[in-house]
């Protein structure tokens, strides 16, 4: 009885995802970090998020010490009986109109200072008086965010004459070939992770990648050298949003001219792996207040910037049945053909979660 491979029946596909994760983690750091997440089952990926109104603000015009009206930026965090503090005084919020802040100065005995432009007001609590009726609700909408699939492919074609001549060192010429194909494609989809802007014309469509993803949190270094304290800041930016609340995982993810520039500083902040055979040695992870975190290097970063990625708020889903998998389309002529087709999106949950850092110098 003749067998036939399960893998050479034309039109069967043949999932192939699984080996893409076998590619070295320095091709496709991300991927690797985080995984294939559950399938989507539609082009336009959606999901929601919610966050608490903040708990502080900023005064967008100087005020005397006697003022009574203080005109803020955000002026929908506020209400009236809310009680405010900016510097050492304690102010009550009496009225509300629009980005101004009709106040009762030096409140609960504290002393009335005069207010400079930028200063941070924060907000305490609401006051109640004793028997009063229940107070308005604040309601905060929640957000919409989305992302759409992105379709990965190329063809794996071997002439008739190729087929037939010796190869040096390889015995199946079309499983050779079949293997570049999938990692250029890994390296498409990282790169897509990272770089794509999300775009969409007719049937084509482009996803938006971690770097379009991150609004809140970046940070830009003026062409000087990468610190640790450039660092710590933008994990105090992470924290004072409250990212850290849950269980999170965060890494920094860096270009691999900013890790050669991290591994030259010799500082208590970074944790080492010493060689002992050959000179040298590797920084593993960095150290900041708000924890530790391993350090990736990625090749489709930009050589001026670094990431502090989360990967619990990361997530990479093929569409529904469009898993990377290999079919063998068979001979047409004198070749044989096969293609790796993938269709995937990025979901990126909580950009406040993390941080970037561009500009960095990099000679």
């Amino acid at each position: 009885m003749t067998q036939i491979q399960s893998n050479l029946i034309i039109g069967k596909k043949e999932n192939i995802s699984d080996q893409l994760l076998l590619l070295n983690p320095y091709q496709i750091p991300v991927l690797s970090l985080v995984g294939y997440g559950p399938a989507v089952t539609q082009t336009n990926y959606g999901w929601i998020e919610d966050k608490l109104n903040a708990m502080n603000d900023s005064v967008s015009a100087s005020a005397l010490i006697d003022a009574t009206s203080i005109v803020v930026v955000t002026g929908t965090l506020f209400r009236p009986d809310q009680v405010i503090r900016i510097g050492e005084e304690l102010l009550l919020v009496t009225a509300v109109a629009t980005n101004t802040l009709t106040v009762t100065r030096s409140y609960g005995g504290t002393t009335a200072a005069a207010i400079a432009n930028n200063a941070i007001v924060e907000i305490m609590f609401n006051i109640k008086d004793e028997g009063s009726d229940a107070r308005d609700s604040k309601y905060k909408a929640r957000t919409n965010l989305s992302n759409i699939t992105q379709i990965f492919d190329d063809t794996i074609k071997i002439s008739g004459t190729a087929q037939a001549i010796s190869q040096y060192g390889i015995t199946d010429l079309y499983l050779y070939e079949r293997m570049k194909v999938q990692d250029r494609l890994a390296l498409e989809l990282e790169n897509a992770i990272v770089n794509g802007i999300k775009f969409e014309a007719g049937d084509r469509r482009m996803m938006g990648g971690i770097r379009q993803f991150i609004k809140t949190n970046i940070v830009d270094a003026s062409a000087a050298d990468l610190t640790f304290k450039m660092i710590d800041d933008v994990m105090l930016k992470i924290f004072k949003s409250g990212a850290m609340k849950d269980a999170t995982k965060h890494v920094l993810m860096v270009s691999p001219i900013q890790r050669q520039k991290l591994g030259l500083l010799d500082d208590t902040k970074v944790r080492i792996t010493q060689d002992s055979v050959t000179l040298g040695r590797v920084v593993d992870s960095v150290v900041t207040n708000y924890g530790v975190l391993p350090l990736i290097t990625n090749i489709n970063f930009k050589d001026d910037e670094v990431m502090v990625l989360d990967a619990n708020r990361i997530g990479v889903k093929p569409l529904q049945g469009r898993s990377f998998a290999h079919t063998y389309l068979g001979l047409t002529g004198d070749n044989m053909k096969g293609q790796i087709v993938g269709e995937y999106t990025l979901e990126f949950k909580q950009e406040e979660a993390h941080a970037r850092i561009r500009n960095l110098k990099i000679v």
